[in-house]
């Protein structure tokens, strides 16, 4: 054994043991919370495909958030770069406690999901005022998120069509 295997027993040995009990009663609070928490608030961003373009290695995941008129087009989304950008920024926490650090680690964290949302749902935006201005539900698409799912109402996808359509080359990217 090492000295940081040593090390990281010690610390381990330190923890205080786990309450079943608390455990517990933290999880029986998080369930009644969920069920009495309102929806979540709609949206157009439709849901993902892990893709894995030609040319790119095997682990360099994409995710794909296809069109839900089924027309082909995916906006893609490469999470490794996005990690990796955002990385090469620094990061300084000013805080003197753990639950101060707790606290600027998730604001950075909803600032990045925040910005990659954003991203996503422009580009969706900004393909159907492009490719489907002919929808009803298009033009009234503003700041505002669409009353229903975008694979209901008129001109929605039969249920047995696949998720996207074409090959993965066809698809293009925003």
């Amino acid at each position: 054994m090492s000295a940081a295997d040593i090390d990281i027993d010690q610390l381990l040995a330190a923890l205080p043991a786990p309450d079943p009990r608390q455990m517990w009663d933290e999880l029986q609070a998080a369930r009644r919370a969920a069920e009495t928490a309102p929806p979540p608030e709609p949206s157009i961003i439709p849901t993902p495909e892990h893709v894995y373009p030609p040319g790119h290695r095997w682990w360099w995941r994409f995710l794909a958030f296809p069109c839900a008129h089924r027309c082909g087009w995916a906006h893609l989304e490469d999470l490794l770069l996005n990690d990796l950008e955002d990385a090469a920024r620094p990061f300084v926490i000013s805080a003197r406690t753990p639950a101060e650090m707790t606290q600027a680690i998730t604001a950075r964290a909803d600032a990045r999901a925040e910005a990659q949302r954003q991203r996503i749902e422009d580009a969706v935006r900004q393909h159907l005022r492009t490719d489907h201005s002919d929808h009803e539900v298009v033009g009234t698409l503003g700041s505002t998120p669409w009353p229903s799912h975008p694979s209901t109402g008129p001109g929605k996808a039969p249920p047995f069509s696949p998720p996207t359509a074409g090959p993965i080359h066809a698809r293009g990217a925003s």
